[in-house]
């Protein structure tokens, strides 16, 4: 039987990223966990990211942002880039960085790094901006490339639990999706 729980959000999992972007001439990186896909053509992702984070101060003049996503490996440098303010820090040794083909800092040894074009950025008068980025190039590990195609079990990254604040690895796969529905016969009435 299950119980109300009130209002909450309960979205599990929530993928770890690192964003990536220029603030006052140098690569910043902030670790955020509300973003998601929004479309294929062309692929568009949107972010939530918090006013008081340091990688939106300059966002009238922000064109081009990364979105990475770390290994299991880099999880305590992910943690600091997320407690820790660019304010207060300068985050831009925090991972190895290379450029991506429009100058947006990428975490070097991520397995997985998006670089995106500004598209929008909305104010939603609350404690966020909403960020829709447009993938202009995607950089893979070589290692995660599997007969051509990106092979997120060898990628290792993560999820992002908040209401325990806990960081989880990716599991087995269930099924194969767009297969196993075809089985289904539906509910026995009882």
């Amino acid at each position: 039987m299950r119980k109300p729980y009130g209002p909450a959000l309960y979205f599990y999992p929530l993928p770890v990223i690192v964003v990536g972007a220029h603030v006052k001439g140098k690569p910043t990186f902030t670790t955020i966990a509300w973003g998601t896909p929004i479309e294929d053509e062309p692929p568009l992702v949107l972010l939530a990211v918090a006013k008081e984070h340091y990688i939106v101060s300059e966002r009238e003049s922000l064109e081009f942002f990364s979105v990475n996503f770390p290994s299991q490996e880099q999880v305590a440098a992910v943690d600091y880039c997320g407690i820790i303010s660019g304010f207060e820090k300068d985050k831009s040794s925090v991972f190895p960085v290379e450029r991506g083909k429009h100058g947006a800092p990428l975490v070097a040894d991520a397995p997985l790094s998006l670089e995106c074009r500004v598209r929008e950025i909305r104010d939603i008068g609350e404690s966020c901006w909403l960020v829709i980025g447009e993938v202009v190039e995607t950089y893979i590990d070589e290692g995660c490339i599997v007969n051509g195609k990106p092979d997120v079990s060898r990628m290792k990254t993560m999820a992002y639990i908040t209401k325990s604040s806990e960081y989880r690895a990716l599991g087995e796969v269930v099924a194969k999706a767009r297969e196993i529905g075809k089985s289904f016969q539906g509910r026995q009435k009882q």
